[in-house]
């Protein structure tokens, strides 16, 4: 006996660009031989199964990539002939390729008694180009290492300006100071916030340096003391501030060293030590001298004062804390309203919104003292020391917290070229120019970090050429892939785990390395596999 309901699969490559030898219009004299073509092909595929099933009084439902009136004027023509020939037996008709939220009613504009029997009968879905996503992949692994004992994980990913998923793993709170699990470990949820670490560099100082770089206030070209006059004199080697540029900042090429600890004075002369931000910005502009010359290959080293300098630099320019200037210019338009510095200021938040951190403070389990060092359990609080001891929480290195939903519309910024919505905040110009390879290291930019000879593993085996992004020491990643119009938000606290033997026990696993999830993510989605259809497809139409 036959089924019931019965299944029609078009073949759509008359719709795509490869073939438009078959493309006809109202001048075209081959217009009646194309139409029948046509005609012919929906014919051999619809008109003897919806006979039969007409028959036997079933119900038939059709499924293509491109809705007919995305397709040529003929196929449309040749296809709802046969549809409305069998509009009792074509229930539903299924199109997935469309960039839009919307529904289609087709009708009859020759033959207004002709019916549909008041069904509807094109419903094109908001899948955006038609993606394949096996998600439960990604579910499984990460959610396997939670119960393996990786504390906890968010995830967003979007792709064409929809987001595809958003979803939590783990807890945001689950040991104490003591490094034991509490009694009721607390879950994240979507709206928890995250220390984002140096995600900070681009999401705050570079996003404010781009729109001053918009707004004509900076070139990247521009000597540092430009726009702080006394950032000058020499080292005893020569190596003069009045030297540096801008853009030696953004490159790492400055010549500072990767970190200083100004907090603790058994690490640094007593002329550099500070615990107030004042006195530390005063050091870092006129004291703090180069670790190694700017002579030679320049190869970059990176360096969280390249980016503590440049929030001053921020903040000389505008008049405004780099806190201020953000929210001004870049978050209160974009109605961000998880995205700040120094969250536990506001009181709109506690600590229970965020995702903790180090079990005590900033010890490593004990093994570390220095005056004033926190102890507790970090959550809320940044985490970098240079940050909160010596910056009071504000610097262009460390200090942002955000959450799933805000990072996914701060990517997309940078999908868009500069704009959400109707406020632009960069041109596609800036843009490319933050995003040109350094010619020494192409796997940087202007801060960004670029996937351009595949040597970054936090990007995972498919990202392509193009993408960019940047990492955290909480455990923070973000991957954003303008060849698929992808953006992706990895958020965990790996560090909220017990430190054993010099190392915290969440950076065991692959869900805080970055790479593994980012090439699941690809590969739920079949991108691995895209160069190959574009060969064979080459191959074919040669």
């Amino acid at each position: 006996m036959l089924p019931k309901i019965r299944l029609i699969s078009l073949n759509m490559n008359y719709c795509t660009g490869n073939t438009d030898w078959i493309f006809i219009n109202s001048t075209d004299p081959l217009v009646a031989f194309s139409r029948n073509k046509i005609l012919i092909y929906v014919r051999l595929t619809i008109d003897p199964m919806a006979s039969i099933c007409e028959e036997h009084q079933e119900k038939v439902y059709t499924i293509g990539h491109y809705s007919s009136r995305m397709c040529m004027v003929s196929f449309s023509w040749a296809y709802y002939s046969i549809v409305n020939r069998y509009q009792n037996t074509i229930t539903g008709q299924f199109f997935a390729h469309t960039h839009f939220d919307e529904l289609t009613l087709s009708y009859n504009e020759t033959d207004s008694k002709q019916s549909n029997n008041g069904l509807i009968t094109s419903i094109e879905l908001n899948v955006p180009e038609s993606i394949i996503f096996n998600e439960e992949v990604i579910d499984e692994f990460i959610t396997k290492e939670i119960q393996q004992g990786f504390p906890g994980a968010a995830l967003i990913i979007s792709r064409y300006g929809k987001i595809l998923k958003q979803t939590v793993y783990g807890y945001k709170l689950k040991y104490d100071e003591n490094a034991k699990i509490i009694q009721q470990p607390q879950l994240l949820i979507l709206d928890t916030m995250f220390d984002l670490a140096s995600l900070t560099k681009m999401y705050a100082t570079n996003y404010a340096l781009m729109h001053l770089v918009e707004q004509g206030m900076l070139n990247i070209d521009d000597p540092v003391k430009k726009h702080i006059p006394q950032y000058c004199g020499c080292n005893p080697d020569k190596e003069c501030r009045e030297a540096r540029l801008i853009k030696d900042l953004l490159t790492h090429t400055a010549g500072y060293a990767p970190s200083v600890k100004f907090y603790d004075p058994e690490k640094v002369s007593s002329d550099l030590f500070s615990q107030d931000k004042h006195e530390t910005e005063d050091i870092i502009e006129t004291k703090l001298g180069f670790q190694r010359s700017r002579s030679g290959d320049q190869l970059p080293v990176y360096s969280d004062i390249d980016y503590m300098l440049l929030g001053l630099v921020v903040e000389h320019i505008s008049g405004m804390s780099i806190d201020q200037y953000v929210k001004i210019n870049i978050y209160q338009p974009l109605c961000l309203t998880h995205t700040l510095f120094n969250p536990l200021n506001n009181t709109n938040y506690q600590r229970s919104n965020f995702a903790a951190t180090e079990l005590n403070g900033n010890t490593r389990n004990h093994t570390i003292n220095f005056p004033n060092v926190r102890t507790h359990v970090l959550q809320g609080e940044v985490h970098d020391e240079k940050s909160f001891y010596s910056m009071n929480g504000l610097s262009g290195h460390a200090g942002l917290f955000s959450n799933l939903n805000d990072m996914s519309i701060l990517t997309q910024i940078m999908l868009n070229n500069g704009t959400y919505g109707n406020v632009k905040f960069w041109s596609k110009n800036v843009q490319d120019l933050f995003l040109k390879p350094y010619a020494y290291d192409p796997t940087y930019g202007l801060g960004w970090r670029l996937n351009r000879n595949k040597s970054l593993s936090w990007f995972g085996l498919y990202a392509s050429n193009e993408a960019y992004g940047h990492t955290g020491w909480t455990g923070t990643c973000t991957v954003i892939d303008p060849q698929y119009s992808m953006a992706i938000t990895l958020l965990t606290n790996k560090r909220h785990t017990p430190y054993i033997n010099g190392t915290f026990d969440g950076e065991k696993y692959e869900t805080g390395k970055y790479g593994k999830i980012m090439t699941l993510i690809y590969e739920s989605m079949l991108l691995h596999k895209v160069p190959s259809r574009k060969l064979r497809a080459s191959a074919m139409s040669d």
